[in-house]
């Protein structure tokens, strides 16, 4: 009996010493303001934190989540929508420290419009069986994945690499995401919506590709940062609005690629903006970089590479490493350089073996290196 007694006690002390994993609680349902006849919440009362929220209230499914229920409380950090919940009425909307939040299958309107105000957000999950809506390292896209709806603003990383068969962002995607300091807008977008980039403080250059046609209001606005525009058309986009590109940099310039285009840029809208600022810049990274030549050695490598061209003029430099999906794994190099031979030689101790991009953007341009390391 003592020895049967012993085993006992044994197990329930190894049971008490075993670690638990708690997943994110489920609200009390006491902690929402719930219609039954609609299936509605419409307000939130709880302490906030990581919260899922419950699939039905009082026996009745939940079904819509309101335009207020959960608007502007600062104490949320993280929600999961239950699967059931069809309808969503901007219910996230200026909650600053949401950092994350699960969109189930039967969600299948949700719009960066519902996340305004959430500019902390580093990850959204979508259910796979979600007919609309994917997720990649936690941005929200279409289906197909032509359509950006809503870049995460609080990640960490400062540029971020369009996937090639994207050819629409929606409006205010990409606002207050204020760690990016560069990206290159595909040639496949021929629009770019309201509100966009608007309060994306870190961003310092930007190209309007050769295909848009139309820059609506409030694209750039309050980009503090902004101080190069690279106009790659020929004739000058269009603009919804005048405040386009309020509230830039004071000395913001706008860079004309091709040569003749100059005075229809002087002669238009753009001068508001840029007057005495307006100028013919490069064609492209080759006419920076002396022979075109980009050196990356070894490659493919075991440890270490280097990497190394020459620049023909003093230029501000920024080189970041992506992985095949497009994610910023390492920084590494963000300065001015003088004219002449740039080399850095690059540590991989801490990266799996697999093919990345190495990412450099130089005066506004970018040029993407294949890199293996094995």
């Amino acid at each position: 009996m003592k020895k049967i007694f012993s085993v006992v006690l044994a197990l329930v002390m190894v049971a008490g010493l075993a670690p638990t994993f708690a997943p994110p609680a489920v609200a009390s349902e006491s902690d929402y303001v719930f219609d039954p006849a609609t299936g509605t919440i419409t307000g939130y009362t709880g302490t906030g934190g990581d919260i899922t929220i419950p699939g039905t209230i009082g026996g009745v499914a939940v079904t819509v989540l309101g335009p207020d229920a959960f608007r502007g409380h600062t104490s949320i950090t993280s929600v999961i929508i239950p699967e059931g919940v069809t309808t969503n009425g901007g219910a996230f909307s200026n909650n600053p420290n949401l950092k994350s939040i699960s969109i189930p299958a039967s969600l299948t309107i949700f719009t960066s419009a519902d996340l305004l105000g959430a500019d902390n957000l580093e990850n959204i999950i979508v259910d796979s069986a979600n007919p609309n809506y994917m997720s990649e390292n936690g941005v929200l896209y279409n289906k197909t994945q032509t359509r950006i709806y809503k870049y995460t603003g609080g990640k960490a990383d400062t540029t971020f690499s369009f996937p090639a068969s994207v050819n629409a962002i929606h409006g205010y995607a990409f606002r207050g995401s204020k760690n990016l300091t560069s990206l290159t807008i595909p040639d496949s977008v021929t629009y770019i919506p309201q509100w966009v980039f608007t309060n994306c403080s870190g961003l310092t250059s930007i190209n309007i590709p050769i295909g848009v046609t139309h820059i609506e209001f409030g694209a750039f606005q309050n980009c503090s940062n902004l101080k190069k525009v690279y106009a790659l058309r020929p004739t000058p986009p269009t603009f919804g609005g005048t405040n386009v590109f309020t509230g830039v940099f004071p000395t913001c310039t706008l860079c004309v690629i091709n040569a003749p285009a100059i005075d229809a840029y002087t002669a238009s809208d753009w001068n508001g903006y840029f007057t005495g600022r307006i100028m013919v810049c490069p064609t492209s990274i080759d006419e920076i970089i002396r022979n075109s030549a980009i050196n990356i050695y070894p490659n493919p490598t075991r440890n270490d590479f280097t990497v190394s061209f020459d620049v023909i003029k003093p230029t501000n430099v920024k080189i970041v490493l992506t992985d095949l999906s497009g994610r910023e794994v390492l920084d590494i190099y963000d300065g001015f350089v003088a004219d002449g031979m740039f080399r850095k030689a690059i540590k991989t101790t801490n990266l799996v073996n697999s093919i990345y991009f190495l990412n450099i953007l130089i005066d506004g341009y970018i040029t993407a290196e294949k890199i293996i390391i094995e």
